[in-house]
């Protein structure tokens, strides 16, 4: 048989419904912005958890007081209290951990590595999350910060997990806040950034 009767063959077979087609990726995350199908951010992964304490023990406040300085942090931290309400954020801490650590372990069972620390310091390397999570229009997206730092496929598994533990309502509202928190975050260190919509 010919290549052409080869692809006719193919074609004919899709049409009929005979043979599934390869289903398409996502052009947007569950919670808004794009998608990122490429591999992790290694270097910048690792940095992450590196100030943040380390897989299993990540601590998003630890994190960011490293990236911006305690003082800036608890200025944040009050004004997204006023803003979303105490439980409303003592629950984004508790999800943030959870994700990030989460990550860590679903990453090593895709076999996803983070390879070396990069060599960022405070605010270099909130300027450099804000960017990795910002689309080409300039706005912050927390899907896509997290498609980046764990690739597309582990954060999917980490939205489930977070699903599973504490509700989908919680995965949603901590996209919302951390939204919210990078982009305040980029004003705090000088980086361009845009507020997303869902914040």
């Amino acid at each position: 048989m010919t290549l052409a009767a080869i692809q006719g063959a193919v074609c004919a077979a899709l049409a009929a419904g005979l043979i599934a087609a390869a289903p398409a990726a996502p052009v947007a995350s569950r919670y808004g912005g794009p998608v990122y199908l490429g591999p992790p951010t290694a270097g910048l992964t690792a940095e992450l958890y590196h100030v943040g304490g380390e897989a299993g023990g990540f601590s998003s406040i630890r994190a960011l007081n490293a990236i911006a300085g305690e003082p800036a942090v608890t200025a944040e931290f009050a004004k997204l209290r006023g803003q979303y309400g105490d439980s409303a954020i003592d629950a984004f801490v508790k999800t943030f951990d959870y994700a990030v650590n989460d990550g860590w372990t679903r990453a090593g069972q895709k076999n996803v590595t983070f390879g070396t620390p990069a060599t960022f310091s405070g605010g270099t390397l909130g300027v450099a999350l804000v960017t990795a999570g910002s689309a080409d229009d300039g706005t912050f997206w927390t899907g896509l910060l997290f498609d980046k730092l764990l690739t597309s496929g582990v954060h999917a598994r980490v939205m489930s997990d977070v699903d599973a533990r504490y509700g989908a309502d919680a995965d949603a509202q901590f996209h919302r806040i951390a939204n919210q928190l990078f982009y305040d975050l980029a004003q705090t260190l000088h980086a361009n950034a845009k507020l997303a919509a869902y914040h």
